[in-house]
């Protein structure tokens, strides 16, 4: 398991690989800060948990953040929570996702993501996540990620 640290500092290698640039969801991991100490929310090493500002181009029409980000930003999170855990730091793809919406969030306010990797093995990685607007942490939504595990490792 990789010490918070360590973590902080594979996380940025992953999040600044070139690969990502002009990806569609660029915005929202070069947007994830990580969050390291939180007394309500993280409560074992298998949990990561992250910040993001919600970004006008996140939004619908109606000034909302649109399902479609709220999908993303569960897979790439979760994705996160997977590196953290998995000691060979693999590439994985999505096998399946769901997502619950709660509570609507609008332009500007920052999110938490609590997203936990609760067992990674050599074929299938099951992970969970918990969407929260950070001021009075109301919960926005929540979903579950199964994905598949590659040889290759993600920097390869």
């Amino acid at each position: 398991m990789a010490h918070p640290t360590n973590f902080a500092k594979l996380m940025e290698k992953f999040i600044l690989n070139p690969a990502l640039n002009g990806s569609y969801a660029e915005a929202i991991w070069r947007g994830f800060q990580l969050v390291e100490v939180h007394d309500k929310l993280l409560h074992n090493d298998n949990q990561l948990l992250l910040r993001l500002k919600i970004q006008p181009n996140f939004c619908n029409y109606q000034g909302t953040i649109h399902g479609g980000a709220l999908c993303t930003i569960l897979d790439c999170a979760t994705t996160l929570a997977i590196l953290k855990v998995d000691k060979h730091h693999r590439k994985n793809v999505s096998a399946e996702l769901n997502y619950s919406f709660l509570s609507p969030a609008t332009v500007n306010d920052n999110l938490l993501i609590l997203s936990e990797c609760y067992k990674v093995g050599k074929t299938m990685a099951f992970t969970k996540a918990d969407l929260y607007i950070e001021d009075g942490l109301k919960l926005i939504g929540t979903g579950r990620h199964l994905k598949a595990m590659l040889a290759q490792k993600f920097d390869e």
